[in-house]
């Protein structure tokens, strides 16, 4: 069995790190409601209050 050289080239004392991407928030929605005769208030009261 033949032993390792601890200066060879596997042991060249090199680091490497991987950094981590940070994600950002993606911006809130915006939304817009359309006054109509379909939609009932009811629901339109819902949608605003949520």
């Amino acid at each position: 069995m033949t032993e390792k050289d601890p200066n060879g080239p596997e042991n060249d004392g090199a680091v490497v790190t991987k950094t981590r991407t940070r994600t950002q928030r993606p911006p809130m929605y915006k939304v817009m409601l359309l006054n109509d005769d379909y939609t009932p208030m009811e629901f339109v009261v819902h949608v605003l209050e949520r």
